[in-house]
């Protein structure tokens, strides 16, 4: 039962290459496992929701049903669920352990009709992208990173935060305005003690640098001459800014 109909829910498992079912008849999330690169049991980021469950199957179906699950790591000893809006979060696990990551995720029609009403809400220049999903809006105004952080709170919104590639090749196809005053786009990122964190707190585990980046500043900005490619930025210049709402 989701959002009130019956569906098929499908999960696809694989090592490799991973197929995807396509059909309305369908809702269905598409998972990679992962193997382990390092002895050492590493958690990069908090976990947007840890609990204990059932068995490994329940725990795909709350990550199935959570549209900020990206990845989910399952411990078979303490049957813990813990899921991740990144794909990089979890590495060092034991034979007991499964890490996996979201491919594909397809939702039913009514779904992505609530949660276009959720994006736009009264604020108008939302746009809600259901293949990431994302719900985001584009400013060409120049602002300084206050008054873009400022601009994208009364909306509901913080600024654009990139946690996965598949959401990095998205903004890398949207249409950004260049004009004279306007060659960049500021998104959420900053560094702090030498390392990148988004303003949540949350480490930046996935860079999508332009070669040659950074260059010594200590905030993130999307270049749009180098093919949306991250360009860092001063705090304090002038720059346009995309927002993203939270939709859950």
């Amino acid at each position: 039962m989701f959002f009130g109909l019956a569906m098929i829910l499908l999960w696809l498992i694989c090592d490799g290459t991973c197929a995807v079912i396509n059909g309305s008849s369908f809702q269905h999330t598409v998972l990679r496992r992962q193997v382990s690169t390092t002895r050492d049991l590493t958690v990069r980021n908090p976990p947007s929701s840890s609990h204990a469950v059932t068995d490994l199957t329940n725990c795909f179906n709350e990550c199935h049903h959570s549209i900020q699950c990206s990845s989910v790591f399952f411990d078979e000893d303490s049957s813990n669920c813990s899921m991740f809006s990144g794909t990089s979060e979890v590495d060092g696990f034991e034979d007991y352990q499964q890490y996996f990551t979201v491919v594909n995720k397809t939702f039913p029609a009514d779904f992505i009709d609530r949660a276009n009403r959720l994006c736009s809400g009264n604020n108008s220049g939302y746009v809600f992208d259901a293949a990431v999903p994302i719900c985001y809006k584009i400013d060409t105004i120049p602002r300084t990173k206050t008054e873009a952080v400022d601009f994208c709170q009364e909306s509901g919104g913080h600024l654009l935060r990139i946690k996965t590639d598949k959401k990095q090749k998205i903004v890398e196809d949207l249409t950004l305005e260049e004009t004279g005053s306007i060659q960049k786009y500021r998104i959420d990122g900053e560094k702090i003690d030498e390392e990148w964190k988004f303003s949540n707190g949350e480490r930046i585990t996935q860079l999508h640098w332009y070669p040659g980046q950074p260059m010594g500043h200590n905030a993130i900005a999307l270049r749009v001459e180098h093919r949306r490619k991250w360009d860092d930025i001063k705090t304090n210049n002038n720059h346009g800014c995309i927002c993203e709402k939270d939709i859950e």
